[in-house]
């Protein structure tokens, strides 16, 4: 999929200088900027518009740009890709940083040209992977995660909420081993108080209706780690722990 020329970049930062070097060189390489000086005005911002990439300042008026790549994190918006500017640049710094949620870091100051590389090259990921997440087909059974729909051999099949998250989530890396942590926090967020043994239910839950439809097993225990979508016969194993 090839990358907008119309995707929408969100600025949060409060110094002129640097304010007019992005806006300048992204709006001329053919974004559509939207600029704000603090955190409670890109929240309020994000109300209104989803954009495809964050370019987020460390040092802010008020909330600093690391809490707000948190709060976006909290949000389960996984996929928008973050990048932090800052004249922070200790590793530590960076370290707590990447933790934090960002995907890209780049130190001020920065060349307008390597940025925008960086830029462009998160952005094309993000696409390529919001297409991916738009139908995900394995083996005759399929999930739109979007629509919230799920088929095997096209028979649509009635899977709740919580069971389609995990079938998207498993699907989506196939043979990928997921601790049952990590689909918790899939499933209820990062800081829910719900036992992780609610994954078993879950998985107990889709086996049952998988087998009902008609399709074979899929859905495998790793013992003592989580859980994985097992590809067909023939499928390379490339089991990796999550």
């Amino acid at each position: 999929m090839s990358e907008r020329m119309t995707s929408k970049i969100l600025i949060v930062e409060d110094e002129r200088g640097i304010q007019e070097l992005l806006r300048v060189n992204l709006s001329r390489a053919g974004y559509e900027i939207h600029l704000v000086d603090d955190v409670a005005a890109a929240l309020k911002l994000l109300e209104r518009i989803q954009p495809d990439l964050v370019l987020v300042d460390w040092n802010l008026p008020g909330q600093s740009g690391l809490e707000f790549v948190k709060t976006l994190r909290a949000r389960e918006q996984d996929r928008l890709p973050i990048i932090m500017l800052s004249a922070r640049t200790s590793e530590e710094d960076k370290l707590q940083a990447f933790e934090a949620g960002i995907d890209d870091f780049v130190s001020k100051p920065f060349h307008a040209r390597e940025l925008l590389a960086r830029v462009k090259s998160k952005i094309r990921r993000f696409n390529t992977e919001a297409a991916a997440h738009e139908r995900i087909e394995i083996d005759g059974l399929t999930v739109y995660p979007v629509k919230q729909v799920a088929t095997v051999q096209g028979v649509r099949i009635d899977l709740q909420k919580d069971e389609l998250a995990l079938l998207s989530a498993l699907m989506a890396k196939p043979q990928q081993v997921f601790a049952r942590d990590k689909l918790l926090d899939i499933l209820h967020g990062p800081h829910s108080d719900v036992s992780d043994r609610n994954i078993d239910t879950v998985v107990t839950r889709l086996r049952r209706k998988l087998d009902k439809a008609g399709h074979p097993p899929c859905l495998e225990t790793v013992r003592s780690m989580g859980y994985r979508f097992a590809m067909p016969v023939g499928v390379p194993d490339t089991d990796t722990a999550s």
